[in-house]
């Protein structure tokens, strides 16, 4: 910890993060210079190098830098680690307005993956404000009234937020570490191997015993149906957790589809992704839909398949998870379906937000195959499609394969829908369904089957 005090600025504390041990190795000091706070230190990526240095307040980037300094003295601590001679950084920055903050130091790797380096607590005490103020020519303002603020240096960035090549937005430091997964340094732990193992041998057998045709269906990330319009300091590797977690289900007799072909085929008729948005759009959930219930027929499920000339195209613009973070917002177009000749229909929806919640589709008439969807997010996007093809359609938001759900509906499929960059830890569905229920009863819902599983 440092403690020193400037006109301007003073210093409260610095602090160095473990997270950055995890990476690599590296270091910062904190000292304030009139205005300006400058933070400056080091840092060796291992195995993937260091290539850039981001202050954050809060989830908004205040300043970025690249780590290329001369620091001869980390070379001669560390001889043999390449770039250790060109491994330092420096960045000026100022506050706005006059408080106290906290700047959250963090580092880049090639491949997008991030760490933690330090944090650095500051007390602005003069501006243009408190200059005025002691000249007297601003009266009656009480000292340090304003909010603390940073003067941006990275206008409009978030921390959540990469912007790529063409106005392409993306993920970043998400608990998933999406870049990291598709650079190829984030890996499928030994454990987690074993545990999909296990977790596909016991799908597999329940959704036998309960005489239900299952499906795992896997969600393209953005970033692997649009690698292109990454930034160019992010190189995708050819092989990714979700490879190793098809290889699994491959070899338990797990039966899987990545829906990665369907999507990249046809990415250059139209958009599949919207730029601001993590999640795919219509278009691509429909892609996803034929693909899927190609797949059941091919398996003997006679289901119904919407085809093009039954689906129009209109767009509109919109924000997006991503766009929406940035100062001020970037919007882009998205794909809509006009569906000719619906027949499904909303019965129940719990009204649960997120995870536990449950909707129920049916169609008029009898007949049909049925069909229980277990997915995440990107499974919604389905639900326009996946409703007209079965007579009655349930779906859960988990990732779980909850049986009592399954035991009471007797469906003809079963569909898991997981994202692909989630696949690196495996659900647990142990005791779903208990933990399902309390999960909607904490949300001030409930679960259809409460009193009858």
């Amino acid at each position: 910890m440092s403690r020193s005090a400037y006109p301007g600025i003073e210093v409260l504390a610095t602090a160095r993060s473990a997270e950055i041990d995890s990476h690599g190795n590296g270091d910062l000091t904190a000292r304030a210079v009139g205005d300006r706070l400058v933070v400056q230190g080091w840092v060796l990526g291992e195995p993937m190098r260091a290539t850039y240095v981001e202050a954050v307040a809060g989830e908004v980037v205040v300043a970025r830098v690249v780590v290329d300094q001369q620091r001869p003295d980390v070379a001669r601590v560390f001889p043999a680690v390449e770039g250790a001679e060109n491994s330092g950084f420096r960045m000026d920055i100022q506050a706005a307005k006059p408080g106290r903050g906290q700047l959250q130091i963090r580092v880049y790797f090639e491949g997008g993956s991030s760490a933690a380096l330090g944090s650095v607590e500051v007390k602005a005490t003069r501006d243009l404000r408190s200059r005025l103020r002691s000249e007297g020519l601003l009266r009656g303002l009480r000292a340090n009234s304003s909010s603390f603020a940073w003067k941006m240096q990275v206008p409009g960035q978030h921390y959540k937020v990469l912007e790529g090549r063409d106005g392409w937005l993306f993920l970043r430091n998400d608990s998933n570490d999406v870049l990291g997964q598709h650079a190829g340094s984030v890996l499928l732990a030994p454990e987690d191997r074993r545990q999909w193992q296990q977790l596909f041998q016991r799908r597999s057998a329940t959704a036998k015993e309960d005489g239900a045709a299952w499906l795992f269906v896997v969600v393209p990330d953005k970033e692997s149906v649009y690698p292109e319009h990454l930034p160019p300091e992010i190189h995708p590797a050819s092989r990714r957790p979700v490879h190793d977690v098809l290889e699994i289900a491959d070899r338990a007799g797990a039966p899987a589809l990545y829906l990665l072909d369907a999507m990249r085929a046809a990415k250059s008729e139209a958009d599949l992704y919207p730029k601001t948005d993590t999640h795919w759009n219509y278009r691509g959930a429909y892609l996803g839909y034929r693909a899927i219930c190609e797949n059941l027929r091919r398996r003997g499920i006679d289901v119904r398949v919407f085809g093009d000339g039954e689906i129009g195209w209109y767009e509109d613009s919109f924000e997006g998870d991503l766009g929406s973070k940035l100062d001020p917002p970037m919007v882009s177009n998205r794909l809509l379906p006009d569906i000719k000749g619906v027949e499904a229909s909303l019965v129940l929806d719990n009204g649960v937000q997120n995870h536990g919640r449950v909707k129920v589709f049916e169609r008029a008439g009898s007949g049909g195959p049925t069909c229980v969807v277990f997915g995440e997010s990107f499974a919604e996007a389905l639900l326009i499609f996946l409703r007209e093809s079965f007579q009655r359609l349930v779906f859960v938001h988990t990732s779980m394969f909850v049986r009592e759900i399954v035991e009471r509906e007797r469906p003809d499929v079963v569909l898991s829908i997981p994202t692909e960059r989630f696949l690196l830890r495996p659900p647990d569905d142990s005791e779903a369904f208990a933990k399902l229920e309390a999960l909607a009863v904490r949300k001030g819902g409930e679960l259809p089957w409460a009193s009858k599983v």
